[in-house]
């Protein structure tokens, strides 16, 4: 016995492919529109403009660096356009007792070796955390963080100083 053909009349025409009649429903449709990821112009723009706005989100964030008034700040920014992380600093820490002479001391000795690279880095939240630490720590009157840097083509940047007055919370 020979398979019908679709050119074979004796054949139903749902069977050959063809709808029942141009009103016929289709088979796969189960009553509700499609949904916009489906193919749809909508779901494609959706998504386009998602795109977009990611791409867009992706370049904006690094350019906030250049309007913040932090420049050792490098978090979310373009590191490969910047000598700051290339700079090398010395770190100097002091403290000035309740007797009121200014000391040096060796940060090394005071916080882990992570926290006295960020100092040396000037990276300012974690100053202030080491200052504002050092003054809850011990009887001090202040503290004070100096970083002499050398920009990547040899010069002298010009020393940062930071410093707290632990009576006050204040600059001293």
């Amino acid at each position: 016995m020979s398979e019908p053909t679709d050119a074979d009349p004796t054949r139903e025409p749902f069977e050959r492919g063809e709808p029942e009649s141009p009103d016929a429903a289709d088979p796969h449709d189960d009553g509700h529109p499609a949904s916009p990821a489906e193919g749809s112009d909508a779901g494609r723009g959706r998504v386009r403009a998602f795109i977009v706005a990611l791409v867009a989100l992706q370049l904006l964030v690094p350019l906030t660096y250049y309007l913040r008034d932090d420049p050792y700040d490098e978090r979310f920014a373009w590191r490969m356009f910047s000598g700051v992380r290339l700079q090398q600093c010395r770190t100097s820490a002091f403290e000035m007792g309740a007797n009121g002479v200014e000391q040096q001391v060796d940060p090394f000795r005071l916080v882990t070796p992570g926290w006295v690279a960020n100092l040396s880095r000037n990276r300012r939240p974690v100053i202030e955390s080491y200052l504002e630490h050092r003054c809850d720590v011990g009887e001090l009157r202040a503290v004070r963080v100096l970083n002499v840097c050398q920009g990547v083509d040899g010069e002298a940047v010009p020393p940062r100083e930071y410093a707290r007055d632990c009576a006050t919370g204040g600059t001293p």
